[in-house]
């Protein structure tokens, strides 16, 4: 097991998946109360256990977590930083909560963190992209955004896609909740999800992201999270991990914990 950590926003809040209760959440790494209340909060932790923090993926919010690494001198406190917007973030922190319910080992969590991240994709319509850091967004969508009528569509969550690739219908296996964010208005603009809908839940954006974060204010985001983990669990039960000769912990080929690499035991 391990525990999720979330830095600044909160998990999805799904109530068909219960595990994301046992999420703690801190401030943003960039508030000043962030370090305090982390410290205090891995201190009352199982060191026995990973702490999983899951940060905004920006350089700064990486930093002040492997400051508090250093700090606590843990090496098990482990950032996990992924460019997503908040639905997205909400919705892997519930997944990873989820997997660590379900005693998947921390290791083989974070060896398929790619993996695991594009099984929550998120589809968005924004009028702006000027603060996106997506190498997938060109001078033409760029130049789009400026026009006040033109909302540019994304898809992240694994590979980024913009403009049409963005457009086509998502299809899901099996039963989803979907979790939005933004300006309901434009939820037309989003195609459609191909699949069982059990849930919705509006996420309540608040800074640094939603408008801080997309740029502006006519921005919808939509993130589609798999309800039942069963297959997640098998398909990740059967990847052919090894055990890392320092800690122990499970690894394709470099240990996320105490960073030995090319030799397995």
């Amino acid at each position: 097991m391990f525990s999720v950590v979330t830095c600044g926003f909160r998990p999805a809040g799904v109530s068909a998946l219960t595990a994301d209760r046992a999420v703690r959440v801190l401030p943003h790494p960039a508030s000043p109360e962030f370090l305090p209340q982390a410290i205090d909060l891995v201190d009352t932790l199982d060191p026995r256990h990973a702490v999983l923090c899951v940060h905004d993926g920006s350089a700064a919010s990486e930093h002040r977590v492997r400051v508090l690494r250093s700090l606590v001198a843990r090496s098990t406190v482990h950032p996990v930083g992924v460019r997503l917007p908040l639905t997205g973030l909400a919705a892997l922190a519930t997944v990873l909560a989820s997997l660590s319910a379900a005693r998947q080992p921390a290791g083989a969590v974070l060896a398929s963190l790619s993996w695991v991240s594009a099984s929550v994709p998120v589809q968005a319509s924004t009028a702006s992209v000027s603060r996106l850091d997506y190498s997938e967004i060109g001078a033409s969508q760029q130049l789009a955004s400026l026009l006040p009528w033109v909302r540019v569509p994304l898809r992240l969550g694994g590979t980024p896609q913009v403009g049409a690739a963005a457009r086509a219908p998502l299809e899901t296996t099996g039963p989803v909740a979907v979790l939005t964010a933004g300006d309901q208005r434009l939820l037309g603009d989003l195609p459609p999800v191909q699949g069982q809908v059990v849930e919705s839940v509006e996420v309540p954006a608040e800074p640094p992201f939603g408008r801080d974060w997309w740029g502006t204010q006519r921005y919808v985001e939509r993130c589609v999270v798999p309800v039942d983990l069963a297959a997640l669990t098998r398909r990740m039960s059967s990847f052919p991990w090894r055990r890392c000769p320092e800690c122990g912990e499970p690894m394709s080929s470099f240990c996320s914990f105490c960073s030995a690499q090319e030799v397995f035991a």
